[in-house]
């Protein structure tokens, strides 16, 4: 497992970069990519379609219309989210075109 908090700070467009080929290629071997960001713009469309699961910490609603785009997510669904009490966790099985969303209280 590699884990990368930050992760905005190595980031970037470029497809050569050690991160996207680890985004890309990290699976077929076994290795496990976990990446935190204060921000869900900080991901791209591209790199939120290729994750199988999502978590959602608490977020100020400034975001949420962003989360609404990217996660597919309502306005009551992030109402739950409480700071260190609940999360929202999205899981996608292998298979599935289509996230389960999980609501887990801490």
């Amino acid at each position: 497992m590699i884990v990368i908090d930050e992760a905005h700070l190595y980031l970037t467009d470029d497809t050569d970069h050690i991160i996207n080929r680890l985004i890309r290629e990290a699976r077929k071997f076994g290795v496990g990519l976990l990446m935190a960001s204060q921000a869900p713009s900080h991901f791209s469309d591209e790199l939120l379609a290729g994750v199988a699961v999502r978590i959602v910490l608490g977020l100020d609603e400034f975001y949420w219309p962003v989360l609404t785009r990217k996660f597919g997510l309502d306005e009551k669904s992030l109402r739950y989210v409480v700071p260190r009490k609940r999360l929202i966790a999205q899981m996608k099985n292998a298979g599935e075109l289509q996230s389960r969303v999980h609501w887990v209280n801490l």
